[in-house]
């Protein structure tokens, strides 16, 4: 129920959604519309469509009992809500699979949905957390199919994940990536599995291109083979930003020949960055008490240390073996891939110490936490 605008994008976001709910087509990123007058550019260059479809279909739906702008606005954003909600079910259902005693699984489940800053982002127009959703979607197909079989089920998932993903946000593209390394690794390990491996991975490629393949394509017909349409964007922002928001005109660290890695000794990147991923409000300057910040840095850093080292010792035991390397390696080089990303935008783009960048790499804290929690059952048993 906050005020247009309260939270980061959602004033460059929504203009392109209300566009398409009034006029029934895409936009374009040049459309003059939508243009952000500062920024000078529309996240409309992007084929990342999929929330923005969601949000004028309930758009449409609202408005045949309601023109209220208002009403309009929530509608928009109910989308995001669902996205949320969806995330936690996916996140008992990923821990449902790996733990089994009941308690764990509802403190793993609670500890994600508590996070303030997760219900921040299920509450206005973004796209941060239907990446969240698609990449939780990888993560069970990835859970299941190890602990199980790459079955039609489970491929059927895999390939919405992707999907989900792949239409909602560039940072999460890590998952799709390594994706390609999980189906690779379960056909080392499963020789007698690896004709429905061949066959069920041609289906997920299929799926995915066929939902996939419109807005891919159309992005690099109205963009002049720029596919991701960022050199569009770029170009776009050159031309109609206002003189400091140039991209030429740009302070980064890029821009100043500091190296990459150099933010991570940025204290303000660093804290700002941990603060708006556990609770940052508004834009990032409506802060939680400094307490709120300790018990999830503590829980953060405990559950991955111990983590760690019960992984260490899992892989020494054969039963759990296959499972955490046909797991882990995945998942770990798919976060990875999201603090490179964010870590790149921010150092050559535009300096962003925003912790919602990081969202898409959640999926692999809630798995350390379950995989912690089981490891060290199996272990003292």
């Amino acid at each position: 129920l906050k005020p247009y605008n309260y939270g980061p994008d959602e004033y460059v976001r929504f203009p392109a959604y209300y566009y398409l709910y009034i006029n029934n087509c895409l936009p374009t990123g040049w459309t003059e519309e939508i243009r952000n007058e500062f920024w000078g550019f529309s996240y409309a260059f992007y084929y990342t469509w999929l929330p923005g479809i969601f949000s004028v279909i309930c758009m449409k739906i609202v408005s045949l009992f309601s023109s209220s702008s208002s009403l309009l606005l929530y509608a928009a954003r109910f989308p995001s809500v669902v996205a949320g909600v969806f995330s936690v079910f996916l996140t008992f259902r990923i821990n449902d699979t790996i733990l089994k005693d009941e308690k764990a699984k509802w403190f793993v489940t609670f500890f994600v949905a508590s996070i303030p800053q997760f219900a921040f982002l299920s509450s206005y127009v973004n796209n941060d957390i239907f990446a969240v959703a698609g990449s939780l979607m990888i993560v069970l197909s990835w859970v299941k199919s190890a602990k199980d079989k790459l079955n039609l089920s489970n491929s059927l998932l895999l390939a919405l994940g992707i999907t989900v993903t792949a239409l909602s946000y560039y940072n999460s593209y890590g998952w799709i990536l390594f994706s390609a390394l999980f189906i690779i690794i379960l056909y080392a390990y499963r020789k007698n599995e690896r004709k429905n491996i061949i066959k069920f991975t041609i289906l997920i490629a299929a799926i995915v291109i066929l939902l996939t393949g419109f807005f891919v394509v159309r992005n690099a017909i109205v963009n002049s083979g720029d596919v991701f349409g960022l050199k569009s964007l770029a170009e776009s922002s050159e031309m109609y930003a206002v003189d400091h928001l140039k991209p030429s005109a740009r302070d980064t660290f890029k821009s100043r020949g500091l190296p990459l890695f150099s933010l991570l000794s940025d204290k303000d990147y660093v804290f700002s960055t941990e603060r708006s991923f556990f609770a940052a409000f508004a834009y990032t300057d409506v802060l939680a008490p400094y307490f709120v910040y300790m018990i999830y840095r503590y829980v953060t850093v405990l559950g991955i240390v111990s983590f760690a080292a019960a992984l260490i010792i899992g892989l020494f035991k054969k039963e759990e073996r296959n499972f955490l390397i046909t797991t882990i390696i995945p998942i770990f080089l798919s976060a990875s891939s999201v603090i490179f990303l964010s870590l790149y935008y921010s150092w050559g783009t535009a300096y962003e110490p925003q912790g919602s960048n990081l969202y898409p790499a959640l999926p692999a804290l809630a798995v350390a936490l379950s995989l912690r929690l089981e490891l060290t059952s199996t272990i003292t048993t």
